[in-house]
Formats: C-alpha cells, sequence, structure tokens
C-alpha cells in the first residue's frame, strides 16, 4: 500500500496528499509522543513538516532503504528533537537573561527617565491611527512573541496553511516595523 501511494505522490495525483495525511499522521503522532514524549503542537507541527517535506520532494525517498512510514516518522523524530533542543535553549537563554538582569537594579534616575521615555513613546503610539490587530500584533511583538501561530492568531490567519501563514504573518510584521521606523525617523528628524 505504501508503495502504491508514493506512487501516486509521484505522478502527481490530487488525491494523493490528502491520502499520505490521512494513512500516516495519526501513527507518526503515537510514535512521537511515546517515544520522544512529545505533546500537542510539538507532535502535530513536527509530523506535518515531515509529510508536507516528503510531499515537497518525494524523490529524495528511497524505498530501498527503508518503508514509507519509517522514513516519514525518522524525519518527524528529527524535527520534534530540533524543537525540543530549540525550545531548552530558548528556557536556558531567558534564564541567563533573568539572572543578569536581576544582578543590575537600574537607578532610581534611570527608572524616572525610562518611564517618561516609555510614556512619551505610548503616547505617541495613541495618536498612530493603528487597527485593532495591528495594535494586537504591536503587543505581542513588543513582548517578544516570535511564533507564528500566535501572530497568526491575532491577525485572524489562523485557518490559512503554514506556508501560507508563515507569509502573511510576516508580511504584516514588516509592515508595522516599517511603519514604526517611519515614525520614529520623522521624530528625529523633528529633533534636529
Amino acid at each position: 500500500m505504501e508503495l502504491k501511494l508514493h506512487e501516486r505522490v509521484i505522478q502527481h495525483d490530487p488525491l494523493a496528499s490528502q491520502d499520505v495525511f490521512r494513512v500516516f499522521m495519526d501513527p507518526i503522532l503515537r510514535v512521537l509522543r511515546y517515544e520522544l514524549s512529545c505533546q500537542g503542537d510539538e507532535a502535530y507541527d513536527s509530523a506535518v513538516d515531515a509529510v508536507l517535506d516528503y510531499l515537497r520532494a518525494p524523490l529524495r525517498y528511497d524505498r530501498q532503504r527503508a518503508k514509507l512510514s519509517t522514513y516519514l516518522t525518522h524525519t518527524a523524530k528529527r524535527r520534534a528533537m530540533d524543537r525540543q533542543r530549540s525550545s531548552q535553549a530558548r528556557v536556558r537563554r531567558e534564564e541567563k537573561f533573568g539572572g543578569v538582569f536581576a544582578l543590575r537594579a537600574p537607578a532610581p534616575k534611570e527608572v524616572m527617565e525610562l518611564s517618561v521615555e516609555a510614556s512619551l513613546a505610548v503616547k505617541k503610539l495613541e495618536q498612530i491611527n493603528f487597527r485593532t490587530e495591528e495594535r494586537k500584533l504591536l503587543g505581542l511583538v513588543l513582548q517578544g512573541e516570535n511564533s507564528t501561530p500566535e501572530l497568526g492568531k491575532v491577525l485572524g490567519l489562523g485557518a490559512l496553511p503554514k506556508v501560507e501563514q508563515q507569509r502573511e504573518v510576516k508580511r504584516h510584521r514588516d509592515r508595522l516595523m516599517k511603519r514604526l521606523a517611519r515614525i520614529g525617523k520623522e521624530d528625529s528628524d523633528d529633533e534636529s
């Protein structure tokens, strides 16, 4: 059955990709949850990435080396381990940053100056006519959120396929950053 499905993918059968997802997703997810203790989005995203990678380049799969299910599961495991390492590295960076930040207590004058600057920045941003989703996006970006699904939710892009969602989130984020840069440039031009 796997070889027939692989042949259909190679021949660009329009229903083959749907069948690949239907046949392989659940078994891959079970393996990721059982062997790597992946949960929720981490497991699902890793499995989807593996299947999409295969569907984009099905000729990379060598049926002489392994069954298609083994190939896809192995790819998903690598993706999941990459995600886990990335998550662990992020936690270490955040802990390190928290330690450095906690060691350096700002002087009261510095806190007052930052408060005044922040207040002026907030007033300036309030004057700009941002749409509701742009305000939400700006809030998340300022909090350091980089997750495409999270940013996509506030933009109402949650239903889009992952690749399209990434492209649209990047487009919105870039446009917002350019708009903020123009405002900052206008302010610096006004001061000179």
